[in-house]
């Protein structure tokens, strides 16, 4: 099955313009690999075959790379609610320079990803067990990071409440959404006024080997966070800002 994972890969790659080295290659089929294994012991994710857990995970997730996303050396980024890693592992394996933090609040997920950190060596990568709604208040956290990067997290507006607390001000928040991004973008309007934050654009983006096309909204932070943002555990979600 790996020279078919493989082949499914590289052809996925060159079709979202990565050329991948060895030991990028290497890397992903691991992780691919370490995804289904798991996989077979807990719900890991909802995708259950080889085929896809590789196109609806990891090249879903490399599809960013068509945004024209440049990442400088040394800038940080913060995936929350990443699960099995996607889409911070993916990107941190084309793109090694980054310093990725991974925040889940399943114990089970975050102890896989730090399987996955050590046996992939990892540099510069933190894996977090802990809701977004407490690390946000968190100095070391709070307005700390380049880049914020969600998939597949609620509503846009609870996504803001969220994502927004952990970036600088002037850095901006990546959310991989589906058909639905425009009208989420309209019931947020509250939340982005509230939280300084502004949608700069919505990209459409092909999945290799899938008929989904992913809508990635773009959201710049122009302002500091106001201090009693996040709201408690589950407010966000109950109650999203309107």
């Amino acid at each position: 099955m790996d020279n078919k994972i493989e082949k499914i890969l590289l052809e996925g790659s060159h079709f979202l313009n990565l050329d991948l080295n060895n030991s990028q290659i290497k890397d992903l089929i691991k992780y691919h690999s370490m995804i289904h294994e798991a996989n077979l012991q807990w719900n890991l994710t909802g995708f259950k075959t080889e085929e896809e857990i590789l196109i609806n995970l990891i090249l879903d997730s490399l599809s960013l790379a068509m945004a024209g996303f440049h990442f400088i050396p040394s800038e940080t980024i913060i995936d929350i609610g990443t699960g099995a890693g996607i889409p911070g592992i993916p990107l941190k394996i084309v793109s090694p320079f980054l310093h990725l933090t991974l925040i889940d609040s399943s114990h089970k997920k975050t102890g896989f990803l730090q399987l996955v950190v050590d046996e992939l060596h990892l540099f510069h990568t933190a894996v977090v067990c802990e809701r977004a709604e407490l690390l946000g208040h968190v100095a070391s956290f709070r307005e700390n990071f380049d880049w914020c990067v969600v998939r597949a997290l609620s509503s846009l507006a609870t996504n803001l409440e969220l994502t927004i607390p952990f970036l600088k001000v002037g850095r901006k928040a990546i959310f991989i959404k589906g058909p639905s991004a425009s009208d989420e973008i309209e019931r947020a309007q509250g939340a982005l006024s509230i939280l300084n934050c502004q949608v700069l654009m919505t990209l459409h983006l092909p999945v290799p080997f899938c008929e989904r096309i992913n809508q990635v909204i773009v959201v710049n932070k122009s302002g500091h966070t106001p201090d009693k943002f996040p709201r408690k555990n589950g407010i966000p979600q109950k109650n999203p800002l309107e």
